[in-house]
């Protein structure tokens, strides 16, 4: 469970727990995923919404380059994000809380960053 809270600066959140490191990518202690080798990549991040907020959001980077939405917090139900994207060795892979949200809560949480090919 993540506690949302955002009045200003977008948030990462913190995912860090691993489920399945495989040897192109890497935790970063900051939350998300570092990716070590150049090219293509399936990113998919999926969590389930408990506590909805009307104004907040979630958003995907690579870097500081923007992915997309993973949805609004305005539903109880699930937030995803998939796309396939073309990265470079060192791009860092985060899910950004972007507000304002007064109160949300996030259950489990899954980012996933796959080579492909």
């Amino acid at each position: 469970m993540v506690d949302l809270a955002v009045t200003g600066t977008p948030i990462p959140l913190p995912l860090t727990a691993p489920i399945l490191v495989t040897e192109c990518v890497r935790i970063s202690p900051t939350g998300g995923l570092i990716v070590q080798e150049a090219g293509d990549y399936l990113i998919q991040f999926t969590a389930s919404v408990l506590v909805v907020s009307a104004t907040g959001g979630l958003s995907v980077y690579a870097d500081s380059r923007f992915l997309g939405n993973a949805g609004p917090l305005s539903a109880l139900g699930l937030a995803n994000f998939a796309q396939i994207v073309r990265l470079k060795e060192g791009d860092l892979i985060q899910v950004v809380a972007e507000g304002p949200i007064a109160a949300g809560v996030l259950g489990q949480g899954t980012l996933t960053v796959a080579r492909l090919g």
